[in-house]
């Protein structure tokens, strides 16, 4: 597990992968809001929470999101123009070939998936 904090000291980033997701009866399964399971859910799963939209044939799952200035965000497009990529944020999901099993997870403010 990875995180990364802008010069606020506020997270715009983390990243985790299902080899640091130590199994055992004490460890809690790590999840996202919309309850996609490291190392147990599928791309059917995530299909099923988030859409279709940020499927790709290579195993990467992308999601975009917008920040209104109300605090709430929107679906966006990687192909929408972005106005300000300050409220610009991601996730993404990787998925094995042949299991389908989401293997990592990365959400990041877009402006700090660009500078990696």
């Amino acid at each position: 597990m990875s995180a990364h904090f802008n010069t606020n000291g506020r997270l715009d980033a983390w990243s985790i992968d299902s080899d640091t997701n130590a199994t055992s009866s004490i460890t809690p399964s790590l999840r996202t809001k919309k309850g996609i399971v490291l190392g147990e859910s599928t791309l059917s799963d995530i299909v099923n929470q988030y859409g279709s939209a940020g499927v790709s044939s290579r195993g990467i799952v992308e999601f975009y999101y917008e920040k209104a200035d109300d605090g709430t965000y929107r679906d966006i497009s990687i192909y929408d123009p972005i106005q300000n990529i300050e409220k610009v944020y991601m996730i993404v999901f990787f998925v094995d070939h042949e299991t389908k099993v989401v293997y990592h997870v990365m959400a990041s403010s877009f402006k700090n998936a660009l500078s990696v």
